[in-house]
């Protein structure tokens, strides 16, 4: 693959997922936005739970993938 052909990615998105993936979740956790949780189907049985989590000086809720 060329560098070309890889698309850049930014925003509000990207950089919520990179608090929760980097700055939030602790060893083997996996923490993904409300968001992110909307677009996956009851049908996968991907299981999780929500969780507060602070960053920004503000509270949020995420989920937690159960695995």
């Amino acid at each position: 693959m060329h560098p070309s052909d890889v698309a850049d990615y930014y925003g509000s998105p990207v950089n919520l997922a990179s608090k929760l993936g980097e700055d939030t979740a602790g060893p083997g956790q996996i923490l993904v936005t409300a968001e992110a949780m909307e677009l996956v189907s009851e049908d996968q049985g991907i299981r999780s739970e929500p969780v507060d989590v602070e960053f920004g000086g503000k509270t949020r809720t995420a989920y937690q993938i159960n695995y």
